[in-house]
């Protein structure tokens, strides 16, 4: 019997309709039957609309994380606390989304969506989604200033030591030198284990935030379980400049706390202007009637590649819920302040080098590119498959290979300096934003190679180490 000719009739005589492996149950007195069925069988009949979204989802669901953050129980609480505390774990765990919630945690402050897009596990989400544990905890970092500033101003040195005994055996001394007033934690691609998750950077006025999974994660909800970021699938971002209105999107996310839903619209509108948690106007937004519902803030908003054009910020509605009007802040935007954040957190903190990197500082090469427009006016081509140096520093990477800029007199006109073609052999396709994406990846000491082309149209290969 095949899965085709398969059928079972309920009591009510509504036909099952086969999908994937199952157990049916036609009556309390028939046998079970079960069967599998190859995906793409499942997909026989559906339309290419149809398939497209199933592609984006099953690209990009593992990358989108559910984002949620908790007060920090302290660990001094009395009984009466602690059973306070229970309680509130016992209802929040009832409440869908919150079950296997991490230890010691209190309150819940509020949870939303995000998405990988650094290997090293750093992740996008809204400002507005860890807004209440982000300010809770810079309150207790000044605290912290200020009672240790004022410690040393007004205590003598004899009775110092006595006077950061008493305020430390305090309930005050407890809560400022705990760790943190509150944590943030991720789950990605609806696993049931909790990572935690610091707040590397924030940008109120994009409402986005970054943040970077623990490693060696301790506070996990399974700590027996180490955090890895090896197999993190990162989401390609996109560019939002070129949507058109009518183009379809795919939101993924977690409203109300159920994972990795998925919802598919149209771009309604371009460049709206909306009011951010910051009080300022966020340009350029992405408008959709993709149904964007509470706690899909801060996940992707993609185009029919799986790239991300956007994050799904804010809605407006007269319920509080989805009424086909919904904001994304554009991946362009987006990518330029979360790629400055990451840059500067490894640069401040060291970073995580990936295997097999010597060193995990961006490299420096020394030279400035021009724009796609300005690259093909003066390259006289139309593709995107080079891009033109402008302008070498001395003493650099550029200059020590050779590299030749751009340059301009009244007697000659401007005479065009080196176009890169290729990096390490692989030919660029995309312009300006791929080169910036494959020598982003480079790291001090790298030994690269650039192929570039002169405007007699010969070709040479540039080798360099970076600095």
């Amino acid at each position: 019997m095949t899965a085709s000719a398969f059928q079972i009739s309920t009591p009510f005589n509504i036909p099952y309709r086969p999908c994937g492996s199952f157990i049916a149950k036609s009556s309390p007195s028939s046998q079970l039957y079960s069967f599998s069925v190859k995906a793409s069988e499942l997909e026989e009949g559906l339309t290419d609309e149809e398939k497209t979204i199933i592609r984006v989802f099953r690209q990009c669901g593992p990358s989108v994380a559910f984002v949620t953050s908790f007060l920090t129980t302290p660990n001094t609480s009395n009984n009466r606390n602690n059973r306070s505390n229970r309680n509130n774990r016992d209802n929040d765990n009832n409440r869908k989304g919150e079950n296997n919630r991490p230890p010691n945690t209190g309150r819940s402050l509020g949870s939303g969506s995000g998405f990988i897009v650094d290997k090293d596990g750093y992740l996008v989400t809204n400002y507005h989604v860890i807004q209440s544990a982000y300010e809770l905890n810079e309150s207790l970092q000044r605290t912290r200033n200020i009672t240790a500033a004022t410690v040393d101003m007004l205590t003598p040195s004899v009775v110092k030591p006595f006077v950061d005994s008493f305020i430390n055996n305090t309930i005050t001394g407890s809560i400022i030198n705990s760790e943190d007033a509150a944590k943030v934690y991720v789950r990605i691609n609806s696993s049931t284990k909790y990572q935690l998750v610091d707040v590397v950077g924030v940008r109120p006025d994009l409402d986005i935030a970054v943040l970077k999974i623990r490693p060696n994660n301790a506070n996990s909800a399974s700590p027996s379980e180490e955090t890895t970021t090896d197999a993190l699938d990162v989401i390609k971002i996109g560019s939002s400049s070129k949507l058109l209105v009518g183009q379809r999107v795919v939101a993924i996310g977690n409203p109300f706390g159920l994972d990795q839903t998925v919802t598919a619209g149209v771009v309604s509108s371009l460049n709206r202007d909306i009011t951010g948690v910051a009080g300022n106007k966020i340009t350029n937004c992405v408008q959709t009637d993709a149904s964007i519902n509470p706690g899909n803030s801060g996940g992707p908003l993609l185009n029919s590649q799986g790239e991300l054009v956007g994050v799904n910020t804010m809605i407006i509605s007269t319920s509080g819920s989805n009424a086909g009007i919904g904001f994304a802040v554009p991946s362009d935007s987006v990518e330029k302040a979360a790629l400055q954040i990451i840059e500067n957190h490894r640069r401040k903190h060291g970073g995580i080098a990936s295997k097999g990197s010597k060193t995990n500082k961006r490299g420096y090469i020394g030279f400035t590119l021009a724009s796609d427009e300005v690259t093909m006016e003066l390259w006289k081509k139309k593709e995107k498959n080079g891009v033109l140096v402008i302008d070498v520093k001395e003493n650099s990477p550029a200059e020590e290979g050779g590299l030749i800029a751009t340059s301009f007199s009244k007697k000659t006109g401007v005479l065009i300096g080196d176009v890169i073609v290729a990096i390490n052999g692989k030919e660029i396709t995309s312009g300006l934003k791929e080169v910036e994406e494959d020598l982003r990846k480079c790291v001090q000491g790298e030994q690269i190679n650039l192929t570039v082309e002169k405007f007699d149209g010969t070709r040479k290969v540039v080798y360099l180490t970076l600095s």
